[in-house]
């Protein structure tokens, strides 16, 4: 009996702890855009809710407060698997309750996500209209984090993993925005300046760094470069302005080589910008030397469309117990990633990607109530090997619209030997879907 008592006193205490922690969670302040200044103000690198959802669910589940996780609650469902378990928590048992995606996890704990279960159904359609090996798709609200799809197939994955929270492959020339990011916000590149070069489309070599008026004469800015991927370009201003540990900052300030808070484990995007000028150079146009899962190519875009700020990714939108909500989400400033200068300028260049640059093609195509909106977008593609066997990887993220983003995409397409279809097709198909009038869905 004196056991027993000591256990429910115990259990009352953790208990008195976790809601003094969740009052004083909820009692945060968001109004406007207060949450986001205290929170840079206070910390501009690491903003973190008290209490994540993942150990919420811990406690609910288990009756246990998980320890060190509350130390760190990007780690915590890396320390508590039980939690994300595919048999615990999977979008796929959600159900549909007036416009909400719900699952119920037992007769008094229900988890209601930030997915909107009937457009991730119509993406997913998209996907699986291609034999191709791999697809991905994320749509995200740049401004909060909210995850609105997250459709995926894959045949190198199972029911235990998602290739959407998995750094699959080379980041390609969806690097080059980061790239572009650090010129900007070193302040000594002028975006309209031209840079006349040669050659260098499929390779960078040495010579293609040294400006040679015989030799270069096809010229573009900064702008026109993104645009059309244009890898000298890029390699060259980096090798002129940058240092490898100026790209290395910005690429940590956009969320590599770290684990994104989540509620599914996420595998860190690396970055290894290599000391070697030549190396260093080609990594700055996109060659190799980083990969990136779809939730972080998400997350990087959405910061481009937040005026800088990048959010920490949410799936989760509340937890009801016996019909009280118990945890509701809240933004989460996880980086200031660069200006807002750098950023609007940033959604200026990658406009011309959709209007005449690499995307071009794909939305001209686009459906009615997509064309004349102003999309800011970048492709990337690289071959790399999975079990020693060449793919073809294709990515595409943009945000929409330009002027003011309301959800971002990043859309990754794995292809062998022949070409099924391109990320950015399926990028333009999830805009599509995603901008679709209620009456044509």
């Amino acid at each position: 009996m004196a056991i027993a008592r000591q256990t429910l006193n115990r259990k009352r205490v953790k208990l008195a702890v976790f809601l003094g922690l969740l009052g004083g969670f909820a009692l945060c302040p968001v109004i406007g855009d207060s949450w986001r200044a205290e929170a840079v103000a206070a910390e501009p690198d690491a903003q973190e809710p008290a209490i994540s959802a993942g150990e919420l669910l811990h406690y609910l589940l288990l009756g246990d407060l998980p320890g060190p996780a509350f130390e760190n609650p990007a780690l915590a469902l890396s320390k508590h698997k039980t939690v994300a378990a595919p048999g615990v928590l999977n979008l796929a048992l959600a159900e549909d309750r007036q416009g909400e995606a719900v699952q119920v996890l037992d007769e008094s704990v229900s988890v209601f996500y930030t997915v909107d279960l009937e457009l991730q159904a119509r993406i997913q359609e998209v996907l699986d209209g291609y034999d191709n090996p791999l697809s991905v798709v994320v749509l995200l609200d740049p401004a909060t984090g909210r995850v609105l799809a997250m459709a995926e197939k894959s045949v190198f994955d199972d029911e235990t993993t998602r290739a959407s929270l998995r750094a699959v492959g080379p980041a390609a020339s969806v690097f080059k925005v980061v790239t572009a990011a650090a010129l900007l916000d070193s302040g000594a590149v002028d975006p309209k300046r031209k840079v006349c070069y040669s050659g260098g489309m499929n390779r960078v070599l040495e010579h293609h760094l040294y400006y040679n008026p015989d030799r270069d004469k096809k010229c573009r800015n900064m702008g026109e470069a993104l645009a059309s991927s244009t890898n000298v370009v890029f390699s060259r201003l980096a090798f002129e302005f940058l240092k490898p540990q100026d790209l290395q900052d910005k690429a940590e300030r956009f969320g590599f080589n770290e684990v994104l808070p989540f509620l599914w484990p996420v595998q860190a995007s690396p970055a290894r910008i290599p000391e070697d000028r030549m190396e260093f150079a080609r990594a700055a146009a996109g060659f190799y030397h980083t990969e990136m899962s779809p939730l972080h190519a998400a997350t990087i875009m959405g910061a481009i469309a937040n005026d800088g700020y990048m959010m920490a990714p949410q799936v989760v939108d509340r937890i009801e117990k016996d019909g009280e909500v118990v945890f509701e989400a809240q933004p989460s400033v996880l980086h200031r990633s660069c200006t807002a200068q750098t950023a609007a300028t940033l959604l200026d260049m990658m406009s011309l990607t959709t209007e005449n640059g690499t995307a071009a093609k794909y939305f001209k195509k686009a459906a009615p109530w997509l064309q004349g909106m102003k999309v800011a977008g970048k492709t990337g593609s690289l071959s790399a090997p999975i079990d020693g066997q060449k793919y073809a990887y294709s990515w595409f993220v943009a945000a929409a619209p330009a002027d003011k983003p309301q959800v971002v995409v990043a859309a990754l397409a794995v292809n062998e030997p022949a070409w099924k279809v391109k990320g950015t097709f399926l990028g333009r198909r999830a805009l599509e879907e995603y901008f679709r009038a209620p009456a044509s869905k």
